[in-house]
C-alpha cells in the first residue's frame, strides 16, 4: 500500500505491525502496532491509509511534500488474521502534549501512531482480513471503512 501521493510505502507484518517507509530513501516513518499477549500473535494482512481530506487537490499536492507537515492527516486501516481491524492516527513526534501522551511507535521513526478504533467482530472469528479501503474522497466521505475477509463477507 503506499499514501495517496506515493511517498510512503507501507507493509502489513508477521508481528502484527504495519511498516511504513519512505519511498525515496527507505528509511522507516512509522510501525503501527498495539502489543499485548493476543495482538503479538496477530499477524498484520492489509493496510490502507485514508485518501487526504483536504479541500482541493492543488492543496494536498503541496502538502505532501513534507511527511511531517502532512501528518496530521495520515489515518491508516490495518487487517488482522484474526479478522479484527485497527485503525491508527500517525503524527510528528512533535505534536501536542495530548498526542505525544497516547503515541506509540517505535522510538525513531518520525511518526508516532495512536490506536483511534478497532474492531473484533465484524467477520467470523478467525477470518483473515484480505483487503481494505475507505469509501469516496473528502472529508465526510472517506471516513467510512470497508473490510473483505477470508469468509466471504464484505462489511
Amino acid at each position: 500500500c503506499h499514501s495517496r501521493y506515493g511517498q510512503i510505502v507501507c507493509a502489513a507484518c508477521d508481528d502484527g505491525a504495519a511498516r511504513g517507509w519512505d519511498a525515496a530513501t527507505g528509511a522507516l516513518v512509522f510501525v503501527c502496532k498495539e502489543t499485548g499477549d493476543v495482538l503479538d500473535r496477530d499477524p498484520a494482512t492489509s493496510v490502507c491509509f485514508r485518501p487526504f481530506c483536504g479541500e482541493n487537490a492543488h492543496d494536498n499536492a503541496r502538502d505532501v511534500r513534507d511527511v511531517r507537515a502532512n501528518s496530521h492527516r495520515l489515518v491508516l486501516a490495518v487487517g488482522h488474521a484474526s479478522s479484527a481491524v485497527r485503525v491508527f492516527s500517525l503524527f510528528s513526534r512533535d505534536a501536542n502534549e495530548k498526542d505525544k501522551k497516547i503515541g506509540r511507535g517505535h522510538g525513531e521513526t518520525q511518526l508516532a501512531s495512536a490506536l483511534v478504533a478497532e474492531v473484533k467482530d465484524a467477520h467470523a472469528p478467525g477470518a483473515a482480513v484480505d483487503a481494505l479501503a475507505f469509501a469516496g474522497r473528502g472529508a465526510k466521505k472517506s471516513k467510512t471503512l470497508f473490510s473483505a475477509a477470508r469468509d466471504g463477507t464484505l462489511c
